[in-house]
């Protein structure tokens, strides 16, 4: 008698880091300071640890939301992959929007390793972080640029 077996994705056990979940989670919560802007976690062991926390005072005050986008981009490798959160924003109808979007990014550039230990890490780290918006797969700048990002919302 043949077993059927069911088609399983591949998961690399890997998990975020409590101080990861912390910081992100402080992102959704609004109130008066200085609000994290952006959040990028790079996998060390079997956790995603937080690597950079910048707040908004940090990108910097006055900055069209393109700008402001620009700004945050910068903290991106062209080879280096990361989990990253960012606070993106933008204005529509219903005035100025600030909405948390996972990126997960895993530039061509990497390693084939690298690639493949990001790409089966994701949805483990993924669902430790519930509340974000969008989520978006990044491979090179054009992936996560401010209009691409924009036309998920």
């Amino acid at each position: 008698k043949t077993r059927e077996r069911s088609p399983r994705r591949m998961a690399s056990g890997v998990k975020a880091s409590d101080e990861f979940v912390t910081a992100f989670n402080n992102m959704k919560i609004p109130g008066k300071g200085d609000r994290i802007a952006f959040l990028s976690g790079v996998i060390d062991g079997g956790f995603v640890v937080l690597k950079e926390q910048v707040n908004h005072s940090d990108v910097g005050e006055g900055l069209s939301p393109e700008e402001y986008h620009a700004k945050i981009l910068e903290k991106f490798s062209e080879s280096d992959p990361m989990f990253a959160v960012i606070d993106f924003r933008f204005s529509d109808d219903k005035g100025e929007q600030a909405k948390l979007v996972l990126v997960k990014w895993i530039p061509d550039n990497c390693s084939a390793k690298n690639r493949m230990h990001y790409a089966s890490s994701a949805e483990g780290v993924k669902a430790q972080l519930p509340g974000f918006s969008k989520e978006v797969q990044g491979n090179d700048f054009s992936d996560i640029s401010f209009n691409e990002i924009r036309g998920k919302f």
